[in-house]
């Protein structure tokens, strides 16, 4: 029977086999320890730990002996297994050379980094991690890249069971850092299914609601920070929002963990993270792991070596890789014939550079890929598949694929998982993004990569899905290929709504307002006034509107129906005529709901009414629906009962006309319940509006969503059901606030306003009217305050009137 050190001394030979890891101190008390039968209460008292960041370590420990014994093993069953196991295995003999015909590698999980060179020797560093965030919420880890401080980061906020948000920063160039606006709006529809609004304030006042309901602890993980810096520690103009955000994390109210990683120290006066220097690994961590795998090399070579290189992890890993790939695994015979050029400043990224020459001169396929490769951009989708990796071999034979991708991962040039996903450490793919940039086959590339992401997404059914299909529209940009840019984004795509939608569209019913306008704003300059920049221009007015900017989303449809109106004087043809037509009524009538949510009802009309003209003239049914269903509501609004009823009787039944769109029914439907409401057919407005939620909610139409609960409450105060309405009213107005709807949010504002005058809550109802008024003073709707400003005075006039 074993001791607990014999037992130790046997399971430490038997991982450090297979995987290349060693124990550290605490991991080695906490096994023979638990091996007497401590518990880990016991176990922290004597080792003057926290309890729970024992039981963490000892969780990991336990996890990563599962592969090595192929069965779950815990606390309670280790020791058994290991006696069980020790008596029929035997630690085999290592092998004199080195295999060199292996299959394509793959790293571990990401969850355990068994064997990983940039966590070994790391439990000190998780340690002091832990300490430093006991009083603080933010830490800054910096040191040079390799040091595996992003590997660092993950692995803390992991352990520790954090739901992480994470910022990636690429270190090629500030204009590709992402917008701290667009991370904003994404983490709120992507990770909390929280509709986002336009304003960067209201957005993170959203998210501080959504970290203080989440049932899980937040880790917010910033990767690679200096690239945001402008080499003095503080944040480059274009990017001084990011320091809004650092300071929202910096709030300890949060309860929220940040962590970030950067190669130069944050010193900007207003946050403070404490700043954590990662020093390299130490020379018998070094020696552990190529002892591990088998390469040879002398001790005053490796002290050489490790001294050059600063104790680097991804530096170790880069070697260990060149050893195998190309001496066979002698280190030594690699050091004589490098002439110890790692000896100056800059040793790792010379190593990399290095690398890449070597490898252009044995395996210019591999080299070539590995430049390609370069050109993802590992931001909000952070790996590729493998066709992604095979998608930049069009030019190599399909047989050669494989040992070309091998050749990579054997080099440690290229990461991977199990499940197939591939992407290049940030100072590798910097290397080789500068060095693609010099090839010839530069524009090829973005548009190979470009293809394979359209190729890739076939159907849009979430947000990652419509996320991925626009890293297609960076690439292009990329290359300033600014009209394919703009094909993705007005390409129609099959979609979870069973309908083709233009993409750029989609992300309108994914609420991912903020990500379409910068996609949009950032090419209209450079593509051709034609079609394509008026569709482009409809659709960032009718973002613009939906955002509570009706004078700026009024401009934008003015510029898309000008387009439509000059390029049908030069294109005859019946294709192009009839697609500028089709433009110039959406665009019509996209501006028609600009004036009417500035209450200029005359001008409204107008709108639909020549939108009415060409659709009938151009036989478009849905256009005809659309406009008739809006000149019935605008009537209704203006007491002209007559002409109302004559539109509504012109509308056929809308669930049978197969030419509308979804965005059209449900706006009609909204618009004829709102109508109905208005003469007072009661009955009819209710089930309307009832059939118009329902309808909206599976299509995630927040917007006609939140205006048929608004109508519905009006309902309710007609009827004299108070307590209903202002539960309509509320939903309605939290509905709006979350997408930034200024001119409806108003409106609802207003709507309760009035109901609460009815209930005689004039305090409320003041508040109420105050909200309102400055909402449309921000838009600059002169005739909504007016009206507002009537409502006002007729109710000071009669203080004590019952209902409105």
């Amino acid at each position: 029977m074993m001791n607990a050190n014999q037992a130790l001394t046997w399971i430490e030979a038997v991982v450090f086999e297979e995987m290349g890891v060693q124990f550290n101190e605490l991991q080695q008390n906490i096994f023979t320890l638990g091996w007497d039968g401590a518990t880990y209460e016991t176990i922290a008292q004597q080792l003057d730990y926290e309890e729970s960041y024992v039981r963490d370590v000892g969780s990991q420990l336990f996890k990563l002996l599962k592969p090595v014994f192929g069965a779950k093993i815990s606390k309670s069953t280790f020791k058994l297994i290991v006696q069980k196991r020790s008596e029929n295995r035997t630690i085999t003999d290592r092998p004199t050379t080195v295999e060199r015909n292996f299959p394509l590698p793959v790293s571990a999980p990401a969850t355990l980094y068994p064997g990983r060179s940039n966590f070994l020797g790391r439990h000190g560093d998780l340690a002091s991690l832990q300490q430093n965030l006991v009083n603080h919420p933010m830490v800054l880890i910096h040191g040079e890249g390799g040091l595996g401080k992003t590997t660092l980061a993950r692995k803390y906020l992991e352990m520790h069971d954090f739901r992480i948000l994470s910022i990636w920063m690429p270190a090629e160039s500030q204009a590709m850092i992402t917008p701290v606006e667009v991370i904003v709006e994404e983490w709120l529809q992507v990770e909390f299914e929280f509709a986002p609004g336009r304003n960067f304030g209201i957005n993170l006042d959203r998210l501080r609601r959504c970290f203080q309901q989440s049932t899980t602890k937040i880790g917010i993980l910033i990767d690679n920070l200096e690239a945001a810096l402008d080499g003095h520690g503080h944040l480059a103009p274009a990017h001084r929002g990011y320091l809004e955000l650092l300071r929202f994390l910096a709030d300890p109210a949060l309860s929220v963990v940040t962590l970030i990683t950067s190669r130069e120290q944050l010193k900007e006066g207003s946050v403070t993270p404490i700043n954590y220097r990662l020093p390299g690994l130490s020379q018998a961590i070094w020696q552990s792991y190529f002892q591990a795998h088998h390469i040879a090399i002398s001790e005053a070579t490796l002290q050489e070596i490790w001294q050059a290189c600063g104790g680097n992890p991804k530096a170790m890993e880069i070697l260990k890789g060149t050893a195998i790939s190309e001496f066979e695994g002698d280190l030594e015979a690699y050091w004589q014939s490098c002439d110890r050029n790692l000896l100056i400043n800059g040793a790792v990224q010379h190593l990399v550079r290095s690398q890449f020459d070597a490898i252009a001169q044995t395996n210019p396929a591999a080299y070539q890929l590995l430049c390609r490769l370069g050109a993802y951009r590992y931001q909000n989708v952070p790996s590729i598949s493998a066709l992604g990796v095979k998608a930049m071999l069009w030019d190599i034979d399909e047989s050669q694929q494989l040992e070309t991708i091998q050749s990579l991962r054997g080099r440690s040039l290229l990461e991977a998982r199990r499940d197939q996903k591939f992407w290049l450490h940030p100072m590798i793919q910097t290397e080789a993004l500068q060095r693609l940039r010099q090839a010839h086959d530069w524009q090829e590339t973005h548009c190979q990569a470009g293809q394979f992401w359209l190729r890739e997404i076939a159907c849009i059914n979430t947000v990652d899905d419509a996320l991925q299909i626009l890293e297609a529209y960076h690439h292009y940009v990329e290359i300033k290929d600014y009209e394919q840019a703009c094909e993705v984004l007005i390409t129609p795509k099959p979609n979870r709504w069973n309908s083709n939608i233009e993409v750029g569209w989609l992300f309108y019913r994914f609420s991912l307002l903020q990500q379409m306008t910068t996609a949009i704003t950032r090419i209209i300059d450079h593509i051709p006034i034609d079609s394509r920049a008026g569709r482009l221009y409809n659709l960032l007015g009718y973002i613009s509107r939906l955002c509570g900017e009706p004078q700026q989303a009024r401009n934008h449809h003015k510029t898309a129906l000008d387009i439509a109106q000059s390029q049908r004087t030069h294109h005859h043809e019946p294709p192009h005529q009839l697609a500028l037509q089709r433009l110039e009524i959406s665009a019509r009538f996209n501006l028609g709901l600009c004036h009417r949510d500035l209450w200029e009802i005359h001008k409204a009309i107008n709108d639909f009414e020549q939108v009415q003209k060409i659709a009938q003239a151009i036989d478009a049914t849905d256009y005809v629906i659309y406009a008739n269903c809006g000149l019935a509501y605008l009537y209704s609004c203006t007491n002209n009962r007559d002409q109302a009823v004559a539109y509504i009787n012109q509308i056929p039944v809308l669930d049978l006309q197969p030419e509308i769109t979804a965005w059209g029914e449900g706006c009609s439907m909204l618009y004829l319940a709102s109508t109905y409401r208005n003469i007072g057919e009661i009955e009819a407005a209710t089930e309307l509006y009832q059939d118009t939620i329902r309808f909206a909610e599976s299509h995630q139409f927040v917007h006609i969503v939140a205006n048929a609960c608004q109508g519905m409450a009006q309902v309710h105060r007609m009827q004299q059901r108070y307590d209903q309405a202002i539960a309509q009213h509320n939903t309605a107005i939290d509905r709006l606030q979350q997408i930034t709807a200024k001119c409806d949010l108003a409106e609802a504002y207003i709507q309760r306003g009035i109901t609460h005058q009815a209930t005689k809550n004039l305090t409320q109802r003041q508040a109420d009217f105050a909200e309102a008024t400055k909402l449309l003073k921000e838009i600059d709707s002169p005739h909504r305050l007016a009206w507002l400003a009537s409502i006002t005075q007729e109710f000071a006039a009669i203080p004590t009137q019952a209902q409105y």
